[in-house]
């Protein structure tokens, strides 16, 4: 927890303000907390989700509907994954898109942003 917070990262939890409304679809199996770094999008997000051993078409694919996506204004969503995921992630950031990225715990989400 104290790596989160040197990164400036912030915890919310079922009932406080930014609490993700579809949350509840998930019932018990929503998370009890999300670590968030950025800001949460309040629109929809496209989800892109795939292989981590994509082929030439796969990749193209998601970059393609990444791309599109961002040009519409719409968030794209994924794991941080080689392959589907990163190929998503950086088409979206290139069409100077907003990406998020849902890992497991104890980082339940946060906004990727390329590196240096």
């Amino acid at each position: 927890m104290d790596a989160a917070m040197d990164q400036a990262w912030r915890s919310i939890g079922p009932g406080m303000d930014g609490w993700p409304e579809a949350m509840g679809l998930l019932n018990d199996r929503s998370p009890s907390m999300l670590w968030i770094r950025g800001a949460l999008p309040l629109c929809p997000a496209l989800a892109i989700v795939g292989t981590r051993t994509p082929d030439a078409s796969g990749l193209e694919a998601a970059r393609c509907l990444s791309r599109a996506a961002s040009l519409e204004g719409l968030p794209v969503a994924s794991g941080g994954a080689l392959g589907i995921d990163t190929a998503a992630h950086e088409a979206c950031i290139e069409a100077g898109g907003r990406t998020i990225v849902l890992r497991e715990p104890p980082y339940h989400l946060w906004e990727f942003t390329p590196g240096p």
